[in-house]
């Protein structure tokens, strides 16, 4: 990565993923205060995240999944204050989910429309199978005069299946997806406070304890995924209570007890549940 396109304080929209870029990310993100959303998904970056990231302060949107990162998810992230979207999946990721995370909204104002359209943009997207890379490195000396409008569009994975948003669907939408790492601990009762969230991924980590009960308080959640982990004790009646659900699994865990068949619930099929020996119907 030709350190003179990281020189561009005025980028806003890094999109970078889907390439072989490797070593730590703190060598690609410096004077870089303007961004609104990076993404540097599905690479080969190492390291830990850096905290300097949480410096960046109207970051909308940061796509991290699909690569090597280690380490905790660093305190300073829950600075990012605008976060709608925040993808951390598919890495090396330990320790446990910082309760500051609830301090975040996960909502941009409905008013907003300034990062639906972008002026300020660097887009290497899948590089290393282009055949022309030399034309496209060379795009370095000209990026900062692009300033047409062009959509921003988002790769997101909900209900199990991976997204691109963009538009108006973009503005609405939220997420947070930690799902295959190494995070351990329970999961913090303060989540329970993202009233605006969309999507929650947890699944294929260390997790242990209870479903919070304050999960219910998340009325606009549709995608729910809790599976892979090692939760215990029953599924929270107060759940039945989250209308908006159109995916929900807590699968292959240690929960016990009673199904609360009850509301929409009911209407999820088996492999919502399955792999939890002491859970009845």
């Amino acid at each position: 990565m030709p350190s003179c396109l990281m020189r561009l304080p005025r980028i806003e929209y890094l999109y970078l993923s889907n390439n072989q870029l490797s070593g730590p990310m703190k060598d690609i993100i410096t004077n870089t205060s303007g961004l609104v959303l990076v993404d540097l998904s599905n690479n080969d970056l190492t390291g830990h995240i850096p905290s300097c990231i949480g410096n960046i302060p109207y970051l909308r949107v940061l796509l991290l999944g699909g690569n090597n990162f280690i380490g905790e998810i660093h305190f300073q992230l829950c600075n990012l204050l605008y976060l709608t979207m925040l993808d951390l999946s598919r890495n090396n990721i330990s320790g446990t989910i910082p309760i500051c995370l609830s301090h975040i909204s996960f909502h941009a104002p409905q008013d907003d429309h300034a990062y639906l359209a972008g002026s300020h943009m660097l887009s290497l997207y899948g590089l290393y199978e282009d055949q022309d890379v030399e034309l496209a490195m060379g795009l370095g000396s000209y990026v900062d005069i692009l300033e047409v409008p062009w959509k921003v569009w988002v790769n997101f994975t909900t209900k199990g299946i991976s997204y691109d948003y963009e538009g108006n669907i973009l503005q609405n939408m939220s997420g947070i997806n930690l799902s295959y790492n190494r995070l351990l601990g329970e999961i913090p009762k303060e989540m329970g406070n993202l009233t605006q969230l969309r999507a929650l991924n947890l699944s294929h980590n260390q997790l242990m304890g209870p479903i919070p009960a304050t999960f219910s308080n998340m009325g606009q959640l549709e995608s729910l995924d809790l599976s892979y982990n090692h939760l215990n004790g029953s599924i929270p009646i107060e759940l039945t209570e989250m209308n908006a659900l159109g995916t929900f699994k807590v699968g292959h865990n240690n929960l016990s007890g009673k199904i609360p068949f009850e509301a929409h619930l009911v209407t999820f099929d088996k492999g919502s549940y399955e792999g939890n020996p002491l859970l009845c119907g």
